[in-house]
């Protein structure tokens, strides 16, 4: 039986129903806690494909920091894993993603490091943002760009300041990148005519 079947199936409230849904999150769980990346991956499509059928049942206070965890991995499926189900989450619950992860962020002592720094100043939205400028997977740059775009449309209106203040962060450091890259194209440039002349 597919998986889909399967997610469409447990959406109901009978006891058998309600028994298999509680050995899928069990499942679920123990997967999130194995070692290897693949599996946790697993976990978090298995979760995404739950949040699909059963929203309700999906309890976004353990996902979501398991997602922003996840985004830091060294392991591009579990990347790739994560901003998926984070695009998914956004399209519905933008608002409650948002406040999950700076709840985890204040409750946590976090490890220095690029992504997190980010995700601690400028919220889930500054760490995706960071993510484009390093990612190169197709996938997963197009789901974060769907997510960053879902966030937008529905968090936006309400606080304004934060995404212009965003956006002005993300030129600002993209300005640098441009300006280095100019100059060694120039540099590049006058060798070659010097080079040619010769």
């Amino acid at each position: 039986m597919r998986s889909n079947t399967v997610l469409a199936i447990i959406t109901g409230n009978s006891l058998s129903v309600c028994t298999t849904r509680s050995s899928f999150l069990v499942a679920c769980a123990i997967m999130q806690d194995h070692s290897d990346p693949l599996v946790q991956a697993e976990a978090i499509s298995c979760l995404q494909q739950l949040h699909m059928f059963a929203p309700r049942h999906v309890n976004l206070t353990n996902l979501v920091p398991t997602l922003c965890s996840a985004l830091n991995s060294s392991h591009l499926l579990l990347r790739r894993a994560s901003v998926a189900c984070l695009r998914q989450l956004a399209q519905r619950e933008a608002s409650e993603i948002s406040a999950h992860a700076i709840s985890w962020t204040k409750e946590n002592n976090l490890k220095p490091n690029a992504t997190k720094d980010t995700l601690c100043e400028n919220g889930l939205e500054g760490a995706i943002f960071c993510m484009l400028d390093t990612e190169t997977d197709i996938r997963l740059v197009s789901d974060a760009h769907d997510t960053l775009t879902s966030m937008l449309q529905t968090l936006a209106e309400e606080n304004v300041g934060h995404w212009l203040q965003l956006c002005k962060s993300v030129l600002t450091a993209t300005v640098p990148v441009f300006n280095k890259l100019w100059s060694s194209i120039n540099n590049y440039s006058q060798a070659d005519r010097t080079a040619s002349l010769n």
